[in-house]
């Protein structure tokens, strides 16, 4: 009670659709009910409630959140204390039961949920517990009449729910959604099908009522990077994914059977729409060995071929060759059957039919259907087959399904399509790609796909068979191609055209700020700025920096740059340099020295695979001494110094050290600089030298070790008497020092 968990990760952005937090448990800065869509909209992005889906990089941050609501709830699982640790344990092995398919993001996000703090601590959570036990098994038993353990169940999968997300539909089941890069998102149903003592190895499909739904635009999985994600086109004219079901042994004690059931095709590749086929309900048969069987280990499932169904009046004839060998080399094939359909005629459904392999070949099975009449163009058809080790051999002629064999199709009439580019483009620039799509007259209305590189999009052509698109230029620079393709329709073959394109480097350019300067070791601020000609930063490209001085051989360094997402490349802290003014060049990719403060100095050519070299920029560099002002009997300004014309005046400061008598510049303005300036008024401070130095004393500069100060004996001119001069110690770092003087 009274324990503020608002700033936790498992907290902040309040709970998933189901797992909501009573009221009066004790608990602040927590959102009641809150579900994943609402929590994510407060953060600007576009994140469907329970999915394992969005675009942009947040999907790390959604993936790990899964786990941590799983966490929260599994806190008021049971009774009495829960320790962190094994809270966070079990909704790990929660997440992995329903995500049987792991890829990296899901092993990140894994690895990265974490606790900060002692394990071991427990928290005995007030209000409403769960204390209901785990989901019980929906395979209450196994038989033995086809040689090996097997259970038909029939798994209701209606219940799902309808979503929409940035314009494109998706539907959610009872347990979240299904997600990959690329593919479009599907309801997930998770069911226990364990059974004591025994394995599920294989999975059957027998059948299933579905229902179509066109067009519909489905919601696609995007990787999250950082960067964001990118959404490419589906392109699957055959219903994906094929198989709706995956078994999962991740869910500690349990198996889990989890089931997509939607389907998804594009009637021609290009097609922005697709149909979708969800399911009301799938049948399966289960196939289990029992845990102590070592020789099933050995086994690997059927395999079949020689897939044939030939019609004769309105009967379909079936066959099919199945082969397997259990480790002893004796055929283990105890059962197959035919899983068929008439698509959107007839039941929409899938219903089985069972195979025989009575024939002298026993690696023959076949069987017969009789079909309405009319319906033989309409039938699509899978094989499965189950040995004694409970595997499941699955042909689906790669997910297209099979069909009649003396079907005979209809005549199409031919199609070809002309395209238009330019032969070549700047990578980061656009370039226009246009197609005609012509048969016996210009095919208006049609969904053409054209392509530069791997930059695609569909186009429905104009009634002048005219389709153009604007495509970016986003391969690696040399020879590609444009291309454009059409799928075909009921009346004309599909046809293509490709044309060669040359993607060449884009211009860049580089540019430092103005001279500049600071301390050794203290940090230059000064950076190198990076962009394309389009005037866009180039992020994460190497920025080559030499600082180095004509004048003080040996001297030098090196340093090379990342740039961020402004294109800048930051020099970073000054080394330990002499203090003097240096040369500062930056390059990005071609061939420039090194190590130019050293002879023979080294040289190096760079290349980059996209961009071209720039024009090296150049800067000062001013590596400083650290002064900290004039000693007395000297005051810095504001103030002012009085003293006698003619004296001798010594101009006391430090170095940080002996740098030797060399620190004042030469040259053109020579040091120190004596400049005449107008007098100051009476209400400024005037202070009288109270030390000077016989007018015998040497003038020039002194070093003493003991006090670490040079001592600049300036001696004056009787001639300064009633005017006011300006004392200007300028150093060969580049700085200027002044001190003001007025003469009595």
């Amino acid at each position: 009670p009274g324990v503020n968990l608002a700033n936790t990760v498992a907290w902040s952005t309040g709970c998933h659709a189901g797992y909501s937090l009573p009221d009066g448990d004790g608990i602040t800065g927590v959102t009641q009910t809150l579900d994943w869509a609402q929590a994510f909209a407060r953060k600007g992005t576009n994140l469907v409630a329970g999915t394992g889906f969005q675009y942009g990089d947040d999907e790390l941050i959604e993936y790990s959140e899964r786990i941590y609501t799983e966490f929260a709830h599994q806190l008021r699982v049971g009774t009495g204390p829960v320790t962190l640790g094994a809270a966070l344990v079990k909704s790990k092995l929660a997440y992995l039961a329903a995500t049987p398919d792991i890829k990296g993001m899901h092993e990140k996000a894994l690895l990265t949920s974490a606790l900060f703090g002692l394990p071991m601590f427990a928290v005995n959570m007030p209000g409403t517990r769960d204390t209901s036990a785990a989901g019980t098994s929906i395979v209450t038993s196994t038989s033995t009449g086809l040689g090996v353990r097997y259970a038909d169940i029939n798994v209701p999968t209606g219940g799902t729910t309808p979503g929409v997300a940035g314009g494109s539909s998706y539907l959610s089941g009872p347990d979240g959604v299904a997600s990959n890069p690329g593919e479009p998102v599907l309801p997930r149903f998770v069911s226990n099908v364990g059974v004591s003592g025994q394995v599920l190895r294989g999975v059957g499909f027998r059948g299933g009522v579905f229902t179509d739904t066109a067009p519909v635009t489905p919601l696609i999985g995007a990787p999250g990077t950082e960067f964001g994600g990118v959404q490419t086109p589906f392109t699957s004219t055959t219903f994906f994914p094929a198989r709706m079901w995956t078994t999962s042994y991740f869910g500690g004690t349990s198996t889990n059977l989890v089931l997509t059931p939607a389907q998804h095709r594009v009637n021609a590749a290009g097609d922005v729409t697709a149909t979708r086929r969800a399911f009301n309900n799938l049948n399966l048969r289960l196939f289990y060995a029992d845990s102590t069987d070592t020789a099933a280990a050995s086994a690997t499932a059927p395999t079949i071929s020689n897939i044939d169904a030939s019609l004769a009046g309105s009967v379909v004839s079936f066959s099919a060759t199945i082969l397997g060998k259990n480790a002893a080399g004796a055929d283990n094939v105890k059962t197959a059957w035919v899983t068929y359909t008439f698509g959107n005629s007839g039941c929409t459904c899938w219903l089985p039919l069972d195979l025989t392999n009575l024939g002298t070949d026993p690696t023959v099975w076949t069987g017969q259907l009789t079909i309405p009449s009319g319906s033989a163009g309409n039938l699509r058809f899978t094989i499965h087959a189950a040995n004694d080790a409970a595997l499941v051999g699955t042909s689906d002629n790669g997910g297209a399904f099979y069909a009649l064999t003396t079907a005979a199709g209809p005549t199409l009439a031919a199609s070809s399509l002309a395209i238009s580019a330019p032969p070549s483009g700047i990578f980061g620039a656009s370039a226009t790609v246009s197609a005609t799509l012509t048969g016996p007259t210009p095919l208006g209305g049609r969904t053409v796909t054209l392509r530069l590189g791997t930059a695609i999009q569909s186009v429905v052509t104009n009634a002048s068979g005219f389709a153009s698109a604007m495509l970016p230029i986003q391969d690696n620079p040399g020879p590609n191609q444009v291309a454009a393709t059409f799928g075909g329709d009921a009346g004309n073959q599909p046809a293509s055209v490709t044309a060669p394109f040359s993607i060449t480097k884009t211009n860049t350019s580089l540019t430092l700020p103005g001279p500049s300067g600071g301390l050794a070791g203290s940090n230059s601020g000064v950076y190198a700025t990076l962009k394309d000609q389009f005037n866009a930063p180039l992020p994460f490209r190497t920025v080559t920096m030499v600082v180095w001085n004509n004048l003080n051989p040996g001297v030098g360094f090196t340093r090379q740059v990342s740039t961020g997402f402004d294109g800048r490349a930051a020099l970073g802290p000054i080394p330990s340099l002499t203090p003097g003014i240096y040369f500062l060049t930056a390059y990005f990719s071609g061939t420039f020295v090194l190590n130019p403060w050293v002879s023979p100095s080294s040289s190096i050519t760079l290349a980059d695979p996209t961009y071209n070299a720039s024009t090296s920029a150049t800067v000062s560099l001013a590596v400083t001494f650290p002064f900290v002002g004039f000693f007395q009997p000297v005051d810095n300004p504001l103030a002012w110094n009085q003293t006698t014309g003619g004296s001798a005046v010594p101009i006391k400061f430090s170095l940080g050290g002996n740098r030797g008598l060399a620190v004042l510049a030469t040259g053109s303005p020579t040091s120190p600089g004596i400049v005449q300036v107008a007098c100051p008024g009476s209400s400024v401070i005037v202070d009288d030298i109270e030390t000077v130095l016989p007018t015998t004393t040497n003038s020039g500069l002194q070093y003493d070790a003991t006090t670490d100060q040079y001592t600049y004996v300036w001696k004056t001119l009787k001639t300064y008497a009633t005017k006011c001069y300006q004392f200007q110690l300028r150093l060969i770092d580049g700085t200027i020092h002044s001190a003001n003087f007025k003469f009595k």
